[in-house]
């Protein structure tokens, strides 16, 4: 009976600890699975190209910034003007629409400058490097390259 007992307990030791071994497997082979779906390490050049795009897109919004300025100023003008003018007044009216107008149009004007020098750009961008991993070395290599963003 002792004996019984003692390869009962042995099998149902060796069974959990295969039950573990098993766990432990899936676990592993999830873990293989995951890395597979992870993000890659983009090369030396395309590290480069996207350390390019991201200083064209800082470039041509540091040209907007100007005209997005004056949008704000527009924009918290209007706001202010809103509800104090005075409907029954047709100068103060016919100013405020012609602010109005000015800030409609400079909206569009920045929205289509927007479009026209970074769009393209951001969409290059965010296909090609966005959630992606780039090195270190790679990028303070492209940076250090006056002539990197000439190629």
């Amino acid at each position: 009976m002792l004996i019984l007992r003692q390869v009962q307990r042995a099998g149902r030791t060796s069974a959990v600890a295969a039950g573990l071994v098993a766990i432990f497997l899936l676990a592993a082979s999830g873990a293989v699975a995951q890395d597979s779906n992870s993000r890659r390490i983009l090369s030396p050049e395309e590290t480069r190209d996207c350390v390019c795009m991201g200083d064209q897109i800082e470039a041509a919004r540091a040209t907007l910034d100007p005209l997005d300025q004056e949008f704000k100023r527009l924009d918290e003008l209007v706001a202010r003007a809103r509800p104090s003018v005075n409907t029954e007044d047709p100068a103060e009216v016919d100013s405020f629409r012609r602010l109005y107008g000015r800030r409609e149009a400079l909206r569009q004007q920045l929205q289509a400058e927007r479009n026209s020098q970074v769009g393209g750009i951001i969409n290059r961008y965010n296909q090609q490097c966005a959630n992606q991993r780039m090195l270190k070395l790679n990028v303070d290599a492209a940076r250090a390259d006056p002539n990197a963003c000439a190629r």
